[in-house]
């Protein structure tokens, strides 16, 4: 999950920007993608990402994956973190029967019914 959610805010801001890379810093402008050299590790680049990002955000997590595992221990443990997921801007949900790719029919059903009930919130 936080590949893919990677992997769409890199798409995301690789759009194009007039935003000065000051104002992109100070999170007042869309998202620019991390230089390929840059030398921050994922969950810093990620963060950075986020904190940038200005629209509203959903996460799902599957609770039986270790990488999801990966980003709740760091959520619970960084204080960074903890700021970002309070953000009234960001709704997260945690599958806690499910694997890292939502391999069952029903499980994928489960996060497209919260996806469209998400979107509709918007």
């Amino acid at each position: 999950m936080i590949r893919s959610l990677l992997r769409v805010l890199a798409d995301a801001g690789r759009s194009g920007s007039d935003t000065p890379p000051a104002q992109l810093e100070q999170g007042r402008g869309p998202i620019m993608p991390a230089p390929a050299s840059d030398p921050a590790p994922v969950p810093d680049r990620m963060a950075r990402s986020l904190a940038a990002f200005r629209g509203p955000v959903m996460i799902v997590t599957s609770g039986k994956d270790l990488t999801a595992a990966e980003f709740n221990d760091l959520a619970r443990t960084s204080g960074r973190w903890r700021r970002l997921l309070r953000n009234p801007r960001l709704t997260a949900h945690e599958l806690k029967e499910c694997d890292h790719t939502f391999s069952r029919e029903a499980w994928q059903d489960e996060v497209a019914a919260l996806t469209r009930k998400w979107v509709g919130t918007l």
